[in-house]
């Protein structure tokens, strides 16, 4: 085996072109520690937070970002027995998988079916375990309920509404208008989200004239707020994602994050008093709170996908060199579900 391998480092926060290819040296593995070879590695909206410097408690530079991956074990640790040289794996990194390999503590490897694509595999890992988790276990949602989900063209957007047709909720989704004929493949009601605000409004009232009994929210920002209106004595209310942090540079401010606090703090606390429910979630909380839920739902969703009753949406497969197009593609955001990083091989 050579002595390095290439990378994808960010030296600096800023835009997409401070990332850089580098050859990083391989190292001797630490205990209970797997070396894996990433056949695919997912990129999402934390990995381009980080990058900016307004991910919650991200890295500093230097780092190489890649939240999730699928790939093969090279070596292990002898002391490791659930996981073996050769076995296809899946992992949520946070970050390191921006690589042809990244070193990744057994404990947090998963094994994945053999049959199944990798790329889809990926966006089960973060995005789909996302969805399921807030849609099922955090609001709670059932059969016959109206759920509203912003931004519904992405990765965790159509892993929601696939996962809300199949058990039976009534779903809808706001995107621009390139994305309406995607969210309408679900059976979902796609509402324009780039039309002034008073549309909008009247628009995702009309949907649900009763009121939602969920919504999922990404920003933290005034749309937050203006959501606990929209919902149904005894609504959830699901806040997943702190995009109002960032300003139109794509870089934090001090007065976007007191504004986005603005609006989340008094929907916490107000929230009850009004008959409904204001959540936080987070997937790296729930999976620190809860190893083995995570490692539960990812096994259920492995399933669905095996057994054909989900098909996530991949939006591209790029070579690794290509990372900082693929982060330019997203913070677009014309990206249709999932974009992935092939690091020179193709995924199964």
């Amino acid at each position: 085996m050579k002595s390095t391998y290439t990378a994808i480092e960010v030296h600096q926060f800023g835009a997409p072109g401070v990332m850089k290819a580098v050859q990083k040296p391989f190292r001797p593995l630490k205990h209970g520690e797997a070396l894996v070879r990433v056949s695919v590695a997912g990129v999402s909206n934390a990995d381009v937070m980080m990058r900016q410097g307004v991910y919650l408690q991200g890295p500093k530079p230097p780092f190489v970002p890649g939240y999730d991956m699928v790939g093969v074990v090279e070596e292990v640790d002898p002391a490791v027995k659930h996981i073996q040289v050769g076995d296809r794996v899946a992992a949520l990194t946070i970050i390191g998988s921006f690589a042809e390999y990244v070193y990744v503590d057994a404990g947090e490897l998963h094994r994945v079916p053999e049959q199944a694509d990798a790329a889809e595999v990926v966006a089960l890992v973060l995005n789909y375990v996302t969805a399921y988790q807030m849609l099922l276990h955090a609001a709670a949602a059932k059969r016959g309920e109206t759920v509203l989900v912003y931004g519904a063209g992405g990765g965790v957007g159509t892993a929601l509404l696939e996962l809300g047709k199949i058990h039976g909720i009534h779903m809808v989704g706001t995107a621009s208008p390139g994305k309406h004929d995607l969210i309408t493949s679900y059976g979902a009601k796609a509402i324009d989200h780039s039309q002034p605000m008073d549309g909008l409004q009247r628009d995702l009232r009309a949907a649900a004239p009763g009121g939602y009994d969920v919504i999922l929210e990404a920003t933290g920002g005034p749309q937050f707020r203006r959501s606990l209106g929209l919902l149904k004595k005894g609504g959830r209310l699901v806040l997943y994602g702190v995009t109002h942090r960032v300003n139109s540079k794509g870089v934090r401010s001090i007065w976007k994050d007191i504004h986005m606090y603005a609006n989340i703090v008094p929907v916490m606390a107000l929230s009850r008093l009004y008959g409904k429910q204001a959540l936080i979630y987070s997937i790296t909380s729930w999976k620190k709170k809860d190893p083995q839920r995570f490692a539960n739902d990812l096994q259920a969703l492995f399933s669905l996908l095996t057994e054909k009753h989900i098909q996530p949406v991949i939006a591209g497969r790029l070579p690794l060199t290509e990372a900082q197009q693929a982060h330019e593609r997203l913070e677009r955001r014309g990206v249709k579900g999932k974009l992935v990083l092939l690091p020179g091989q193709e995924g199964r």
